[in-house]
């Protein structure tokens, strides 16, 4: 999946460069820890490596490929066109996914974060979206790969990953006072984790902000990579 990925139908379905960078870690470049590399190359232009993908489905018994489901949110069409951009690009290596679309409201608590309606219904693949919850790598991956925050609904783990290494650098990180070491522990996890291949990173996104020419005291909040509408002025 990691290499069949078409990261660039992918972006072409959230407006192209104006939507976002192609995606290759799953630190965003925002955050302390982000380094750039690529565990799974997908060709220069992001249109996937399907030798590398029908080598990788050959050594896994499976050279025909296999079927699956993607959960996505219609009603958040970039992210429901992304998934049917993900699964033509499957389709070429022989990997048949069928996308399923299901309601914002509900995704976490029933559908997509609920591990039990997921095995029961073979879904094998969530869209998903991210953003840390203060702007830090602790806020960013603890909700998202620590096996301790598995939950039977509203889950955001979503690869199920549990791994007592990832998850001793989470503890390490948390309590360190060094910057430099918290920075080195975050990018540690982000490869540890591209090695389990349970999330395959497709996308940084962006957002267009206008702002008005006679708006005064403008600044974007680190927390929330938007204006601060509380200090926001007007001429």
């Amino acid at each position: 999946v990691q290499f069949a990925t078409d990261k660039a139908a992918m972006q072409e379905a959230y407006g192209g460069s104006v939507g976002g960078d192609i995606a290759t870690t799953i630190l965003p470049p925002t955050l302390d820890g982000h380094q750039d590399f690529d565990r799974y190359p997908v060709g220069p232009e992001g249109r996937g490596d399907l030798d590398a993908a029908r080598a990788e489905l050959a050594a896994a018994g499976m050279p025909d490929g296999f079927r699956t489901k993607i959960a996505a949110r219609k009603d958040r069409l970039k992210e429901y066109r992304a998934a049917e951009a993900l699964a033509a690009g499957l389709a070429r290596v022989g990997i048949e996914a069928e996308v399923l679309d299901f309601p914002s409201g509900d995704y976490f608590d029933i559908y997509g974060g609920c591990p039990a309606y997921l095995r029961e219904h073979g879904i094998g693949i969530i869209m998903f979206g991210w953003g840390a919850d203060f702007p830090d790598g602790y806020g960013f991956l603890q909700q998202i790969v620590d096996g301790r925050a598995i939950k039977e609904r509203g889950n955001q783990n979503m690869g199920e990953l549990d791994d007592p290494e990832i998850n001793a650098l989470l503890d390490r990180g948390a309590t360190s006072s060094d910057q430099a070491e918290r920075a080195e522990i975050w990018h540690r996890i982000d490869r540890l984790t591209m090695e389990h291949a349970v999330i395959v990173p497709y996308l940084y996104p962006r957002s267009l902000l206008y702002r008005h020419p006679d708006a005064r005291n403008v600044y974007v909040t680190g927390s929330f990579g938007m204006y601060d509408y509380v200090a926001l002025g007007a001429s």
